[in-house]
């Protein structure tokens, strides 16, 4: 019988020998938050020949990565921290990294790919967070903070409905709302404060980590030119990826929370009909046990 994998084989992973060519290794690891043109950027790092991990990497390899970042969250907050294999991601034929979860973690994967650039992708701070409040919260702000009973419902309802979903938003919660926020409402003008302080605490701690030779500062409106040559590759003769995702994930939202919302009904719809047909069904059945009782021969009885 096949064992199943825990979230801990992956620590037992090798290390990736940066030193040896033919170990794959990461040559981009990616420090900037979510929303700061993350997903322009994978596109961008891969028409360059770089495979790129990012948050919908999570989601389409599904939960064993889910476990991994989960695991990983867990280690680093040890006492002390637990040392963490990122292997997995070059492993998996990945050469960069940006977005979260990975950004959480950049100064692990520096030590374990010391010779990898790392990318600090930025934005305006108020722009940014007026961009995570519109697109990538709410499915966060509803599992943390709406607490009407119908929201509490179709949540207890999703363990049965969407069964791969809760994992996913825990670990995010775990990884990005918890563990760089507080887990504090980012809708309030308390959270908007927080968010921005911790928006740029992240990014001026990034710049005294990080060693300059190794720091690239990354804006998306810059196109090609800094990532190209601080890779040391040529500039691609194509117009560089613009891609705003917020309009799509707001609309996914919507619809998932719909989804969420109709099956409780669906579920109480159900049980009323089960009892229903158990109503009317359980009446005949026990006058069939009868009769067939009463034709039975005294001595079988």
């Amino acid at each position: 019988e096949k064992k199943k994998k825990t979230s801990t084989d992956y620590h037992r992973l090798p290390m990736a020998n940066i030193e040896t060519p033919d170990v794959p290794t990461l040559r981009v690891i990616g420090a900037g938050f979510g929303r700061t043109g993350t997903l322009s950027t994978k596109m961008a790092l891969e028409q360059l020949g770089l495979p790129c991990y990012h948050m919908l990497e999570v989601f389409k390899l599904g939960k064993e990565h889910v476990r991994f970042w989960a695991d990983a969250a867990e280690r680093r907050d040890a006492s002390p921290p637990q040392p963490i294999d990122f292997s997995l991601l070059p492993a998996a034929g990945y050469r960069a990294c940006v977005d979260w979860p990975a950004s959480t973690f950049y100064r692990e994967m520096m030590e374990q790919f010391p010779d990898a650039k790392v990318l600090l992708t930025v934005r305006d701070p108020e722009r940014w967070h007026a961009s995570v409040v519109s697109s990538i919260f709410p499915p966060a702000a509803w599992y943390l903070h709406d607490r009407a009973w119908y929201d509490r419902l179709a949540l207890w309802c999703s363990r049965f409905t969407l069964p791969n979903m809760l994992p996913i938003v825990s670990m995010i919660n775990r990884v990005v709302w918890s563990g760089h926020f507080g887990g504090v409402d980012l809708r309030t003008e308390h959270g908007k404060q927080v968010a921005i302080a911790e928006y740029e605490r992240h990014i001026a701690e990034v710049r005294r980590v990080v060693p300059p030779e190794k720091l690239v500062e990354f804006h998306a409106s810059q196109g090609w030119a800094p990532l190209c040559e601080a890779l040391d590759l040529p500039v691609p003769d194509v117009p560089f990826p613009n891609v705003n995702s917020s309009a799509e994930m707001s609309r996914n939202h919507i619809i998932i929370r719909t989804y969420l919302y109709v099956s409780p009904l669906l579920a109480l719809g159900a049980l009323v009909g089960a009892a229903y047909a158990a109503h009317r069904y359980v009446p005949w059945v026990s006058l069939g046990q009868r009769i067939s009782s009463s034709l039975l021969p005294s001595s079988s009885k």
